[in-house]
């Protein structure tokens, strides 16, 4: 075979390993909002939970529903409610530290991982989240309520799906309290 041959066959290797990783890393994220999807989510937690175990430091979720989301599709559209995901993803963004990994799994709840965090870290960071997400009018139309669940390592729970289960829990109770007021 000569070099050149050789050359191009090489090339074609680079390429064709360079594309599966862009779809690899594709995979992981959400296509409306840029942020991580449930299997990027479930990716970054198994690296953040080792590491809080070799650092002995906690970790902290928090478990976000945007409340009565679909009223905003039913009376905006759904092109208005895509640019609410889209900006809510990005504030969230802005609203924690860049060690933070901030997911959205699926339709408009959002888990927001803080390494290095206990539950009063959350809770802070959580009526922080709420506070900004709250007074900010999305896509120039709407504001968005929403409940926030928050779980810690630091409560003797090491497992993400317990983290999450729990996080979701405390979510709801915040739902039913906000129903009553």
């Amino acid at each position: 075979m000569s070099q050149k041959r050789i050359e191009e066959l090489e090339k074609k290797v680079r390429d064709l390993k360079k594309a599966l990783a862009d779809a690899e890393r594709l995979s992981l994220i959400d296509p409306l909002t840029g942020i991580l999807n449930r299997r990027g989510l479930e990716v970054e937690v198994t690296r953040a939970l080792a590491q809080a175990q070799r650092q002995d430091a906690p970790l902290a979720v928090l478990f976000i529903d945007l409340d009565r989301f679909k009223l905003i599709n039913d009376t905006h559209g759904h092109d208005v409610g895509d640019v609410v995901l889209r900006e809510v993803a990005t504030l969230l963004k802005k609203v924690v530290r860049a060690s933070d990994i901030v997911t959205r799994p699926c339709g408009d709840e959002f888990i927001v991982i803080l390494p290095a965090s206990d539950l009063v870290v959350a809770e802070h960071v959580a009526n922080k989240v709420t506070k900004k997400i709250t007074n900010t009018v999305f896509a120039g139309k709407t504001n968005v309520e929403l409940s926030v669940g928050v779980s810690s390592t630091s409560e003797g729970v090491c497992d993400f799906h317990e983290l999450r289960r729990l996080a979701d829990e405390r979510m709801y109770k915040k739902k039913e309290v906000s129903k009553v007021h």
